[in-house]
């Protein structure tokens, strides 16, 4: 910091006007010294602040998998089948069950979610609480985060950015509850798809060359749509879309 003084004659008489308290930096373009005066600073490091705070979130945002590091399960055989057990409602192979915990490290889970608002409670507590269940089985557990169905089912408008902000929200949120990251994968569908187009388009095509639309329409609860509700085609895609990814994402029955 460094005062600047104009130096005036009047008179035969020399004075020394302190004009203001100023900063210098570098510029990089000359090497030169270039003065800011106090509101200009403030400015500049409140610029530089901004974006660093940017560039910290874009890369947050970004790599909604930096937490991603699979751990295995500290429990003893059984209390990882007891656990995963007290998941769901009904087994329909207990042995089985049994059989991939005690074959399996990480056997993998699915869900899949839509973004496509707000999160409910069941929707952000309940879920990290069924997910670390699963998680402390030793299990991975994958979250196909259906961007590209959002977007079918016209949710945030069919605006695909504000679709993966609220994606990208619903991850912030089971973070925030307390859900187990180490062992949670999400994978956006519209990437997924997009690594093997050919396969999935293949399959889609064919579960839809082997229904016809009034069994497609009765799905169409699962957009939260009634049959009766006129339809969009993209929204007669959504159920030969989710029938494939069905097909596409899991690996053989014996890991999952």
């Amino acid at each position: 910091q460094m005062c600047i003084r104009d130096r005036q004659s009047t008179m035969g008489k020399t004075y020394f006007l302190i004009k203001s308290s100023m900063k210098a930096t570098i510029d990089p373009s000359t090497g030169g010294l270039v003065f800011l005066n106090e509101e200009q600073e403030e400015e500049k490091v409140n610029l530089t602040r901004q974006q660093l705070v940017s560039t910290q979130q874009d890369s947050s945002l970004t790599d909604i998998n930096k937490n991603y590091y699979p751990l295995p399960s500290r429990l003893s055989l059984d209390e990882r089948y007891k656990l995963a057990m007290s998941v769901g409602i009904e087994c329909i192979n207990e042995k089985e069950l049994y059989d991939l915990l005690e074959r399996k490290t990480h056997p993998i889970c699915y869900d899949g979610f839509e973004p496509s608002g707000r999160m409910h409670i069941a929707q952000g507590v309940f879920k990290a609480i069924n997910v670390n269940k699963l998680v402390d089985a030793g299990c991975i557990f994958i979250f196909w985060v259906a961007d590209w169905f959002a977007m079918l089912n016209n949710k945030m408008g069919g605006d695909l950015e504000k679709i993966r902000n609220v994606g990208r929200y619903f991850i912030e949120v089971w973070k925030a509850v307390g859900m187990k990251m180490s062992n949670v994968k999400f994978l956006w569908a519209s990437d997924e798809i997009g690594k093997n187009p050919d396969k999935y388009w293949l399959q889609v095509m064919d579960v839809a060359r082997k229904n016809n639309i009034p069994r497609i329409v009765r799905c169409s609860t699962i957009m939260g749509r009634k049959e009766g509700e006129d339809l969009s085609v993209a929204q007669l895609l959504y159920p030969c879309m989710q029938c494939t990814c069905l097909l596409y994402t899991s690996p053989s029955p014996r890991d999952s």
